[in-house]
């Protein structure tokens, strides 16, 4: 009989344990969030083109692996900056034929110089097009900012609009401190 009320106290204070590792786990959670601010920015630009931008063919002659793309183009938004970094070629005619895999080191300034959203992840391009298809959408991971985007963290979702305009929005969580 008392080897049973042991079992029994003892999986009282077992229970009693995990009840309050939850609590703490919960209220832990609940500060994080509390902590941490969502925010939606949207920018838009232009075309891109010849005058933004430049495709620098390295290694095999015509689109192959490691040739870059660089440009600048500056926002049409509200706010002004602008939109500047490069894409890479990872994988040329993958994952088919025509196409070819870019990586991205992109940067937006949003308002200020210091006000920075950056921008990494890859994408499928046609292997001819310095851009995506028109209404085709990306989505990139938000690896950082600085200024008012101090350690944003999130994705960007990447639309070209039939006219050739583009509407790039973030979607970012940061810190509230």
């Amino acid at each position: 009989m008392t080897n049973w009320k042991s079992k029994k106290l003892l999986s009282t204070i077992s229970l009693a344990v995990l009840l309050v590792i939850g609590l703490v786990v919960a209220g832990s959670a609940a500060m994080t969030s509390k902590d941490e601010l969502t925010q939606v920015v949207t920018v838009t630009h232009g075309k891109v083109d010849s005058t933004n931008s430049h495709r620098i063919d390295l290694g095999v002659p015509g689109p192959s692996m490691g040739d870059v793309l660089v440009f600048y183009i500056p926002l049409t938004s509200s706010e002004s900056g602008y939109l500047t970094g490069t894409l890479t070629v990872t994988g040329s005619n993958q994952p088919s034929e025509g196409m070819e895999v870019r990586i991205a080191n992109l940067t937006v300034s949003v308002g200020s110089q210091s006000d920075q959203l950056v921008i990494g992840g890859s994408a499928l391009y046609n292997i001819v097009s310095p851009t995506l298809a028109i209404g085709a959408t990306t989505v990139r991971p938000v690896v950082g900012g600085s200024g008012r985007f101090a350690g944003a963290r999130g994705w960007v979702e990447s639309v070209q609009h039939p006219d050739g305009t583009w509407t790039h929005t973030f979607h970012i969580t940061k810190s509230s401190h």
